[in-house]
């Protein structure tokens, strides 16, 4: 398979999709957690149990290695009682917390 250069960035599309995957895992990540936490869980174990949800697969959600569906993600947030836009806001306060601009100052934009 070739290894196409996107014109604007300059990195090749896997590497730009690794990057991309990772700024949205980490940050949703960190939201379950802290959503998880503001119930009074410690264990992801414990919370997965007592909401039905399968364990592992928490784990997963938790620790970024899941790639959420939309299904799952509508059923993680009506577990958490968050809306879709509240989520959305905790996820980009979490980005922007990971990745300030002075962070993400040495990668092209598109503008």
């Amino acid at each position: 398979m070739p290894n196409h250069k996107n014109k604007d960035t300059e990195v090749t599309t896997p590497e730009a999709e690794k990057h991309i995957l990772r700024q949205l895992s980490e940050p949703v990540s960190r939201v379950f957690i802290a959503m998880r936490k503001e119930k009074g869980y410690t264990s992801y174990e414990s919370f997965a149990f007592d909401v039905d949800f399968p364990r592992a697969q928490y784990w997963r959600v938790e620790t970024g290695r899941h790639n959420l569906t939309l299904r799952t993600l509508a059923r993680l947030l009506a577990i958490h009682d968050v809306p879709v836009v509240q989520f959305l806001r905790h996820v980009i306060a979490e980005h922007e917390a990971m990745y300030p601009p002075s962070k993400m100052a040495g990668r092209p934009s598109k503008e």
